[in-house]
């Protein structure tokens, strides 16, 4: 990632951050899971989607999923719309807090420069607009999973 856009994204996911306050007690007190979704948007033409796609494949996914299984971030995803408006191209990504969003960004976006320098300007190149929002998470229907029985102990079998 070239200094530029280094900088930009900071600034933008720090300002963002900073320039919309929430009451993260009123959120915590409803549903202490997770409490911040970051969707990142953007409008891409449709014929640089499959490229797109193929980046996260190779590139975005392994280090988002390493994150995920290190605890930096509980959740990510890619959504594509191809009905309701321009903005076709997007990620979440789902943070216990801002604080652990913004820990998990520094490690994300240094990891996808040090494995592919320029990751950024290309994204730029292939999508013509960009946003990002923050949401707090206040509440979440999420059904709880009930327990399954243990299965059986197959050396007391005969």
């Amino acid at each position: 990632m070239n200094t530029f856009n280094a900088v930009r994204w900071t600034i933008a996911v720090t300002a963002s951050a900073a320039a919309f306050p929430v009451d993260i007690a009123e959120a915590q007190e409803v549903d202490a899971r997770p409490g911040l979704i970051v969707l990142s948007q953007n409008i891409c033409p449709f014929d640089n989607v499959p490229r797109l796609r193929a980046m996260v494949d190779s590139l975005f996914a392994p280090v988002l999923d390493q994150l995920v299984q290190d605890g930096k971030l509980v959740d990510w995803a890619l959504l594509s719309n191809w009905w309701g408006d321009d903005w076709n191209w997007s990620l979440t990504y789902t943070a216990e807090s801002h604080e652990a969003f913004l820990e998990f960004w520094n490690l994300y976006v240094n990891q996808l420069g040090a494995r592919r320098p320029g990751w950024s300007d290309e994204v730029v190149a292939l999508c013509t607009e960009h946003r990002d929002m923050f949401y707090t998470v206040i509440r979440t229907g999420r059904p709880r999973l009930p327990t399954l029985p243990a299965a059986p102990d197959s050396s007391s079998q005969k």
